[in-house]
């Protein structure tokens, strides 16, 4: 699994796209815990950070917006940072679908406080 890969790296912070669980939420494992947000039915779609545990104490909110877009605020030690979770559209997607997306992506952004960090990482 992908967070037997994240050790040897000693990544504190992994943003995924794909996660594939039902609705939002935390899930607990042994060095990580997951936060993610996915579509309420079925497995598809997805968003997550996998926060090692040693940092889990610096994470001071997580909002799943939609099962494309979630965020999660950390506490740096000069900054505190918005990072933006995005599993984006494809092309082939209509206008109106694609139109409410930026506007989640928008309003995502514009939630986040003026004098953080924001850091928007873009899955496809």
């Amino acid at each position: 699994m992908l967070l037997s890969q994240l050790d040897p790296y000693k990544l504190d912070i992994t943003a995924t796209q794909g996660i594939r669980q039902t609705g939002e939420g935390i899930i607990d494992k042994k060095n990580h815990n997951i936060f993610y947000s996915c579509d309420r039915k079925h497995h598809m779609f997805g968003t997550s950070f996998m926060i090692n545990k040693r940092i889990k104490h610096l994470v001071t909110d997580f909002k799943a917006k939609t099962p494309r877009i979630c965020k999660i605020c950390v506490t740096g030690l000069f900054f505190n940072y918005s990072l933006i979770c995005v599993h984006a559209l494809t092309e082939e997607k209509d206008d109106d679908e694609k139109d409410n997306f930026f506007e989640d992506l928008d309003q995502m952004y514009e939630e986040c406080p003026k004098k953080r960090c924001k850091n928007n990482h873009w899955g496809s």
